[in-house]
């Protein structure tokens, strides 16, 4: 599976950041996935969908630390299993119903259950490239700061 989520990804050091993260992960997030579902195939389909979704979005995890990578990617394990779980009790509930204004009803509350996912998982995003940011303005503030005291040019 791994050779083909590679395939997606055009750089280099995007295949080697995704193939990385992918070994040192994938057990954990279906693990996590799992314990949630409590089904093999489902979880297998989360995991699977978690790592599309981080190829989606390499281009702004590839600087991003580790622990921030793996910090999202459980995130998007987790709401997407319980997404899923939602989902097939909707399902479920959409079965058993016989009246067609019902069953719109749930069919839209569906929909906008998977546009909240969708607004979560892009504010978790914003949220790393924040932290980023105040990474990148600490340095630069402690590198002033050091050739102010230092003389040095770093």
């Amino acid at each position: 599976m791994l050779l083909q989520y590679l395939t997606l990804l055009e750089t280099e050091s995007g295949k080697e950041f995704f193939a990385d993260f992918y070994k040192k992960h994938r057990e954990e997030m279906y693990y996590k996935a799992y314990k949630i579902l409590q089904d093999k195939e489902d979880a297998e389909d989360v995991v699977q969908e978690a790592f599309l979704a981080l190829i989606r979005n390499a281009d702004r995890l590839l600087n991003a630390e580790s622990g921030k990578v793996w910090f999202y990617m459980d995130a998007v394990v987790e709401n997407k299993s319980h997404n899923l779980l939602r989902q097939r009790e909707m399902e479920r509930i959409l079965e058993l119903s016989e009246n067609g204004i019902e069953k719109e009803l749930i069919e839209k509350e569906i929909m906008e259950r998977e546009l909240i996912e969708k607004e979560l998982m892009e504010k978790e995003l914003m949220g790393i490239e924040l932290i980023e940011k105040e990474l990148m303005e600490k340095e630069f503030m402690d590198r002033t700061h050091r050739e102010r005291i230092h003389g040095e040019n770093l």
